[in-house]
C-alpha cells in the first residue's frame, strides 16, 4: 500500500481534522490487548505460529500506524481516518479472536483427519528438498511459466516452499541438535529480503517472509523470554533499516526496474546499507516514511465516511469473485477479469489514485465495503476460524512426523497472511498452495524414509 500522488474525493476532509492525541488510546490500547491476547494463545496451544503471524501484520499495517499519529509533535494528515481505521481494526481483531476459540478447535480436528501422508522420521533431506524446490520456483519458473494462465499463482505459492522448507528445518535441527544449532542456521533466512529487494524491488515481500520464519521458530524455541528479548532488541534497528530503505527506495527500484545487471543492484542496495538513519521518533520525515507505506488504517477511515454517504456497497461482488478466484483459469479460460486491489480502494473510499501507484484494500477495508461493520465482524470471525483452524492442524501433523501434510496446511495457512491484499489474492493462491502442496506431499511419501534421528532431550 502506498500513499498517493494526487488524489480527488468529494468527501470530509481528513487532511485538515485536527483529533486530540488522546482519542487514539481506547483504540491503540483494545488492538494491542487482542493482538498480545492472540499471541498467548498461540503459546498455550499447539501452533506453527500463523494466527501470531497474521497479528503481527495487523499491528505492523495498522498499530503502528495509528502509534505515530498518536504522537502529539506528529504533524501527519488524516488523524481522524486514522483513528477510525484503529477502531475498526480493534472490532475485527475482536471477531478474529472469538472465531479463533470458538469455532476453530473443531475446524482444525477436521483437518487432521484429513491427512493422508505417512508418519515420518526426522529427516533433514526434506526441509533441503523444500527449499530446492522453491528455489526453483523463483528463480526458473517464475520468469518462464509465470505469464501463463494460473501460472503465476502456483509459481508464488511454490516459491513459498523456501519458506516452509527453512521452518521445517529450524524445528527439526531444534529437535535433533538444539537451540543454538536452530538459531544458527536461521542465519541464512536474512537473504531472503536481500535477494527479493534485488530481483523485484520490494522489501516488504521479503521481510513478510522472513517474518513467518521468524514466528514459527519463536513457537517452539526455549525460553519464551529470551524470543520476547529478541524481538523488542529487534524492533529498533528494524525501524531504523525501514526508514533508511524508504529513504533511497526510488534510487533501488531504478537499479532494479530499469534492468541494471545484478552487480550493479546490489551496489545500489549496499550503498543503502552503509548509510543507515537511526529511526527517530521525532524526526517529521522519517514520522512520515512510515505513515506513508505502514498505513491501512487510513483507507478505512475514508471508506467508511465515503461510503456513509454515497452507500455505494459491493453487497458481495467481490467476495463471490473471490469465490470464483479458487477455479484456475487454465480450467476456466473464460473468468471475468476481477480487477485490482487499487479498483476496489477508489471505490470504497472515492479516491483517485495516482497512475502506478500501489494500493492494496486489505481485508478490513474489503469486508467493511462490502457489508459495512457486520461484513468486518463475520468475515473476520471466518477467517479468525479457519486461520487457526490451519494453524492446529499444521502443528499437529509437524508433531507427528507427517511432514507432507505439514507443507500442505503450512503453505495454505501463508497464503491467508495477506492483510493488505484482495480477498481474490487470497483464494487463488490458497488453491494454488494446495494444488503444489500435495504434489510435494507425494514426494515426500515417496521418499524412502532414514533411519530414525534422536531427538535432543
Amino acid at each position: 500500500m502506498e500513499r498517493p500522488v494526487t488524489s480527488s474525493r468529494a468527501a470530509v476532509n481528513y487532511s485538515q481534522a485536527v483529533v486530540d492525541s488522546s482519542a487514539f488510546i481506547q483504540p491503540l490500547a483494545l488492538l494491542l490487548v487482542v493482538i498480545a491476547g492472540l499471541i498467548v494463545l498461540g503459546w498455550k496451544t499447539r501452533s506453527v505460529g500463523l494466527v501470531a503471524g497474521f497479528s503481527f501484520q495487523i499491528w505492523m499495517y495498522y498499530w503502528l500506524g495509528g502509534l505515530i499519529h498518536a504522537f502529539p509533535w506528529a504533524q501527519l494528515e488524516e488523524d481522524e481516518a486514522v483513528v477510525i481505521g484503529v477502531r475498526y481494526a480493534g472490532y475485527a481483531m475482536l471477531a478474529f479472536a472469538a472465531g479463533a476459540v470458538l469455532i476453530a478447535p473443531a475446524i482444525g480436528k477436521a483437518m487432521v483427519g484429513k491427512a493422508r501422508g505417512p508418519s515420518q522420521p526426522m529427516d533433514p533431506g526434506i526441509p533441503r528438498r523444500c527449499i530446492i524446490y522453491g528455489m526453483v520456483a523463483y528463480f526458473i519458473l517464475a520468469p518462464t511459466i509465470g505469464n501463463l494462465p494460473s501460472g503465476s499463482s502456483v509459481v508464488a505459492a511454490g516459491s513459498q516452499l523456501v519458506v516452509v522448507g527453512f521452518c521445517l528445518s529450524a524445528y527439526m535441527t531444534l529437535r535433533l541438535k538444539g537451540g543454538a544449532a536452530a538459531v544458527r542456521g536461521l542465519l541464512l533466512t536474512a537473504l531472503i529480503p536481500l535477494v527479493i529487494l534485488a530481483r523485484q524491488g520490494f522489501m516488504s515481500f521479503g521481510i513478510l517472509a522472513l517474518s513467518v520464519i521468524l514466528v514459527f521458530v519463536g513457537q517452539f524455541y526455549r525460553p519464551r523470554w529470551a524470543i520476547a528479548a529478541a524481538l523488542l532488541a529487534l524492533a529498533y534497528p528494524g525501524l531504523s533499516l525501514y526508514v533508511t530503505y524508504m529513504r533511497d527506495r526510488t534510487e533501488i527500484r531504478e537499479s532494479v526496474w530499469g534492468g541494471e545487471d545484478m552487480g550493479a543492484r546490489l551496489a545500489r542496495i549496499w550503498q543503502t546499507l552503509s548509510s543507515p538513519e537511526a529511526f527517530n521518533p521525532m524526526d517529521p520525515a522519517h514520522l512520515e516514511r512510515v505513515d506513508g507505506r505502514l498505513n491501512q488504517a487510513y483507507l478505512v477511515g475514508e471508506a467508511v465516511d465515503n461510503l456513509s454517504r454515497t452507500d455505494d456497497f459491493a453487497h458481495g461482488t467481490s467476495i463471490l469473485i473471490a469465490l470464483e478466484g479458487m477455479i484456475p483459469r487454465i480450467i476456466w479460460p473464460d473468468k471475468p477479469p476481477s480487477g485490482g486491489s487499487g479498483d476496489l480502494v477508489s471505490r470504497f473510499t472515492g479516491r483517485e489514485f495516482a497512475v502506478g501507484t500501489s494500493v492494496g484494500v486489505g481485508p478490513i477495508l474489503e469486508f467493511y465495503g462490502n457489508f459495512g461493520v457486520p461484513g468486518v465482524l463475520v468475515g473476520f470471525f471466518i477467517l479468525g476460524a479457519l486461520i487457526r483452524g490451519i494453524d492446529f492442524a499444521s502443528a499437529v501433523t509437524l508433531e507427528r512426523g507427517q511432514w507432507g501434510d505439514f507443507v500442505v496446511f503450512m503453505l495454505i495457512g501463508i497464503s491467508f497472511l495477506n492483510v493488505c491484499g484482495s480477498l481474490i489474492e487470497v483464494t487463488a493462491s490458497g488453491m494454488a498452495s494446495l494444488l503444489v502442496g500435495r504434489a510435494i506431499r507425494n514426494l515426500i511419501a515417496g521418499r524412502r524414509a532414514p533411519a530414525p534421528a534422536v531427538a535432543v532431550a
